[in-house]
């Protein structure tokens, strides 16, 4: 995060940002999964590749985060699980058609 902001700034900053790319990505995998794919599978590997992109490719570029195979392992882990379950709600919620909600 940027030094001139203070901590509650940066965190705020951070949640914004935070749903602006989960619904970016969500947006994503909407396009790119056909209607009969989407689901908890293909969802789970969604979220692992949004993982792999944003900390092991952009937040080392655009925060100075360091690569997730190079960070903290329970934090590396738990970030990790917390993507996979993005993804696994946003397969499920993805795969129901409109006709049943």
């Amino acid at each position: 995060m940027s030094p001139q902001l203070r901590e509650p700034e940066q965190t705020q900053v951070a949640a914004i940002a935070h749903y602006l790319v989960g619904g970016t990505a969500g947006a994503v995998y909407q396009v790119a999964t056909r209607r009969g794919h989407r689901g908890i599978a293909s969802g789970v590997f969604f979220g692992l590749l949004v993982w792999l992109i944003g900390y092991e490719v952009v937040m080392p570029a655009a925060a100075g985060m360091p690569k997730a195979h190079r960070d903290r392992r329970r934090r590396a882990i738990t970030i990790l699980a917390a993507h996979l379950i993005y993804g696994a709600a946003l397969g499920r919620v993805s795969g129901v058609s409109r006709t049943r909600l």
